[in-house]
Parts: structure tokens; sequence; C-alpha cells
């Protein structure tokens, strides 16, 4: 869609409140708009103001700065029984008091011209954090800040260039999600501090440096309405790979295009049932949109040459790659919003949420990973952990490693997503994935093992959410698995005993030479 003046933005009417906050701090304020496009319309559900870049000497911080121990009674909910939440999440995960509230003091980029936006804001980074933990339907729309005036046209061309790099680097982050040539509008609103009205307003196409600057003449507020589209993704990947067991990389980036090729491929039914795309999309009995995914069978040309069925035999000899799991995707559209629109915004979410959580793996791996490699290896990816926009319909996502506490997430929800600061933990503990049982670990191993003896497997064991929509699959965190440690040991012992039986078999041996040399010595006496 090229930008034009007929370009409508929709504000949500709860924002106000927002607004008035960011436009009330004397350094000034600025951030990103996050929001939906669709069919000319941008409807902003949400600002989340950028803050100062970390000083370059990190200061110890205890839990204490960071958090405060409430009760469930202080945080607004009412009296609830923290027993009643132990099955949400693992018990070595629970926190003494399951209600914990963000208490850190936030310090703002300040805002004093727009200069501040490129020096300072460091916006094409924090568009990269921001976007990994958007739900499908959900993107950046663009930049705000508060300014004394309009914005001079002299500096228009440099805060195209901006939105270009943010562009850029959204689309780096996620190249499943992009082609190339695709439009790439955004919008921009300056907000004027003492009045919280809008002075500029301006829409461009970030993706072409060369596209024209145009002003929007069409903003209004509205309470905004959405529809909530959930599924359960059912994976089963098997492949052979070449790639070395040490390059999970590598490898993580080879089953990432499998992936979202057998997402984008896939049929898809709405609440069990063939639905014409161009219909609004249609509600189940508890108030939301469900989504199956029938995925294709991977199809292997018939003329396929002996050099290269020999090939890939040589391929299944060095390595096997497995990832299996139930996959959770959470999108929002708003209530008009056709069957086609909610499909694709569902698949984005399910394409985004693995690629960030194969990319935040490889961190932790990189770092945490030793030189002793093991054939079978286990990796299971970060947890899901939901909590609603500002305690709405909507919720954003963030992603926990295995040694990362629920109350972790706060700092994420609060400190960069810039949601409601009185959030606790309490309202996310339903809403985060559980760690696999034992069981699940070892019955994937044992498949595998079947097709090669030396094993790579990519995660896969699935747990549930406790969410209150639904009970779901999902993929779970890195750890070292001690079902294929019991695998190796088992191994060992083998090893050990048939080590010993050869010994003891050499010794017997080696008794009969003895008595037969001294026979011999005898006769010849």
């Amino acid at each position: 869609m090229a930008p034009t003046a007929k370009t409508h933005v929709i504000i949500e009417e709860k924002l106000k409140a927002q607004i008035t906050a960011f436009c009330g701090l004397r350094s000034g304020s600025c951030g990103l708009i996050v929001g939906q496009v669709d069919a000319g319309k941008y409807l902003v559900t949400h600002f989340v103001r950028a803050t100062k870049a970390p000083a370059t000497e990190v200061e110890e911080v205890n839990d204490n700065d960071l958090f405060r121990l409430v009760s469930f009674a202080d945080d607004g909910q009412g009296d609830a029984d923290p027993a009643s939440y132990e099955g949400s999440r693992p018990s070595d995960q629970l926190d003494e008091t399951p209600a914990w509230i963000y208490t850190k003091e936030r310090k703002f980029c300040p805002m004093t011209d727009v200069q501040d936006l490129v020096t300072n804001a460091k916006l094409p980074s924090l568009a990269v954090q921001v976007s990994r933990l958007l739900p499908g339907g959900l993107q950046i729309l663009g930049i705000f800040f508060t300014l004394g005036g309009e914005v001079p046209k002299t500096v228009r061309p440099r805060l195209k260039e901006l939105m270009n790099e943010m562009s850029i680097a959204i689309q780096k982050d996620c190249t499943e999600l992009y082609v190339e040539s695709e439009v790439d509008d955004k919008i921009l609103l300056a907000f004027e501090p003492r009045s919280q009205n809008i002075v500029t307003s301006l829409i461009m196409d970030a993706a072409d440096p060369k596209s024209i600057i145009k002003p929007l003449t069409s903003i209004t507020y509205q309470s905004l309405q959405w529809t909530e589209v959930q599924t359960k993704f059912r994976c089963n990947i098997e492949k052979p790979t070449e790639l070395k067991f040490r390059d999970v990389e590598g490898v993580l980036k080879k089953l990432s295009g499998t992936f979202a090729n057998s997402v984008k491929s896939s049929v898809c039914l709405v609440n069990e049932k063939f639905v014409s795309m161009d219909k609004t999309c249609p509600l189940n009995s508890e108030g939301f949109c469900e989504v199956s995914f029938l995925t294709p069978l991977e199809k292997i040309s018939d003329d396929l040459s002996m050099d290269e069925v020999e090939r890939r035999s040589r391929q299944s000899t060095s390595g096997r790659l497995a990832f299996k799991a139930d996959i959770v995707g959470r999108a929002y559209v708003h209530s008009k919003a056709n069957v086609s629109f909610a499909l694709q915004a569902l698949k984005n979410d399910l394409i985004r949420s693995m690629t960030t959580r194969m990319e935040l793996h490889c961190q932790d791996y990189l770092v945490t990973d030793t030189d002793e490699q093991e054939f079978d290896v286990v990796h299971e990816l970060p947890r899901r952990v939901l909590a609603p926009l500002n305690k709405g319909k909507i919720c954003f996502s963030n992603y926990l490693h295995e040694s990362e506490r629920l109350r972790d997430s706060l700092e994420v929800f609060v400190g960069l997503l810039d949601m409601d600061a009185s959030m606790s933990t309490r309202e996310v503990i339903g809403n985060i994935e559980m760690i696999p049982n034992q069981r699940d670990v070892d019955s994937a191993l044992e498949s595998l093992s079947t097709h090669s003896d030396d094993v790579e497997e990519m995660a896969d064991e699935t747990g549930s959410m406790g969410s209150s929509a639904s009970d779901a699959k999902f993929i779970q965190p890195a750890h070292r698995d001690t079902g294929s440690d019991q695998g190796r040991l088992q191994k060992l012992t083998v090893l050990l005993a048939v080590v010993f039986a050869v010994a003891f078999a050499l010794y017997q041996a080696y008794l009969l030479a003895g008595k037969s040399s001294g026979a011999g010595s005898g006769v010849r006496k």
C-alpha cells in the first residue's frame, strides 16, 4: 500500500492516560508506536517509551532494588490462596509468595529536540527487542515524541533515515516474515506537551529511502475491539544433518527455514471448519477464534538420481535432527478483520516466536557451552510467558530460560515494554509454560536412536501452559537432560563388561598356555 492522504490513524481511547503521562515529563519523552495496520487503517494500541542507555559501569542490584514483595490483597486482586497456583509452574520456581510488583525507577530518554531521537533513544535496537515480544497481528507502526512545536522540515529527512534504519533492523531480525520489495509504511506523531495535541503527523515508506513524506489528515480516538486467535501447531520434523554437533546456531537456522515453510504451506481450519477467507473472523463458544493447522507431508521427488540417494544416505549416518512439539500461537486482530488477515497474523506469530526462541537459546548456549560434547543432545528452547497489556485483552510475550524466575519477566514487561507499572506476577502466573516430564524426554531420544547411533536432537519436549483460555503444549527451556546421562551410563557399563570379559578370556588362555608348557618340559626330561 503506497502512502496516501486517506490513511486513517485510530488511537485507542484508553491511551489518553498514557499520553498524559509522557507529556507530563519535564525532560520530554519519545519511543515506539505499537498497533495494527489493515486496509489503510492504523490502529494504535500502545506507546513504548524509550529509556536511557545503561551506564558503562554495571551497578550491583539486589531483589530489594528491583522488586517489592506484596501480599495478594495488596495488588488489588483480592484475597487468594497461593497454593491454588502451584500447578501453573514447577514447584522449584515458585516464589515464597507468588505476587511481586516491579518498583524499580525507570529513567526515560529525554526529548529536548529531534536530535535526541538519533543520539540517545537508540530506537532501531529497541524496535527489534519489542518486535520479538509482540503477538501476531501487532507490529511497530512508527515513532512518537513530545515537541514544543511542529517538526521543522529541515530535520524530516533525518527522521526518515531513522525510520529506514528501524525497518532494516526489524526485517533482518526475522527474514522469514518479509519480502524485499514489500512496502513498509511507518507513521510519526509529535505531541505538544502542554496541550497534549498532535502537532505533527507524517507517514512514509520506511523501506524506500526515496519515498515521499506525506502528512496524515485523519487521526481520531476510539474504543477498539479485538478478537483473540489461538492455535496449537503440531510440529514433527526429522531429517539428517551434515552440520557438526557443536554448531548449534547453524542447526537451528536450518531448522528455522524448514519450520517456517511448514507453517506457510499448512491448510487451516477455523473452529474446526473450512471458512471463506473474506468472512469476518468468527468466535467459538469460549469467546475466541480457534485455528487448527493441517500440515502437508514432505514431498520427495520421483526423479532422484542414485548419487542423490547415496548422498542422503551418507548424511543420515553423520547425525539426525529431530524437532517435535505442540507449539501455541497467539494473535489479536480487530473485530472486523477477515479470516485471511487473522490466519496470516497467526502464522507470523508462530514463525516470529520460534525465531526469537532460537536466537535467545543460541545466545545463552554460546555463553555456557563447554568443550565436552556428547552424541545425544537435547536442547529445550525458552518458555513463553504471557501478560495482559494494561489489564486488557491483548497479551504481550516474554521468554524465560530455565535459570530465570517468573518475577524476572516483570523487568521486561514493565521496564522494556512499558506496560502497567502496577503489574504483579499474579497476573501472569497462569500463563507460563511448564517444564516437560522426564518420560517425554526419554521417549524422544529413544525414537530417534532407532534411526542413527549418532543423534542430534533439537528440542522438542512439550509441556503445558496453564492458560485460562486453553491448556496447550509448548517448546521448553534449555537444560542438560538426565535421560541422556542415563543412556550414556548404560553404554559405559556395557563397554566395561565387554572389556572385562575379554581380559578374563585372555587371562584364562594365558593360564592354559602355561600349563601346556610345563607338561611339555616334563616329557622332554
